[in-house]
């Protein structure tokens, strides 16, 4: 199945899809440009948030992460902030600082 999540709040230079619990980008013509992404959310200043597995950091538009994957949870930016979370909720995953 798939579904469009909308396009990005910096310019509409993408758009952001998901198919089949994967989240990928695409550009005006529907050509894939960034893809391996589990989870994916709005480019805002040039970042999303988006994971590759079970921990969140922040990409690129050329789809590199530039903040490393070690939250739990990342929003959007918003201006030169961003809500993240580095608490895990009640499980048996263990934890590790840096």
């Amino acid at each position: 199945m798939e579904r469009l999540l909308g396009k990005t709040a910096d310019r509409p230079r993408y758009g952001q899809l998901e198919r089949n619990g994967v989240t990928f980008y695409i550009n005006k013509k529907g050509t894939k440009v960034i893809q391996g992404i589990t989870a994916g959310g709005l480019f805002k200043g040039g970042l999303a948030p988006a994971s590759q597995g079970q921990r969140y950091g922040y990409i690129n538009t050329s789809g590199r992460f530039v903040i490393e994957s070690k939250f739990y949870w990342t929003d959007d930016f918003n201006g030169e902030l961003a809500v993240i979370s580095l608490l895990v909720p009640i499980s048996s995953e263990k934890t590790e600082g840096t």
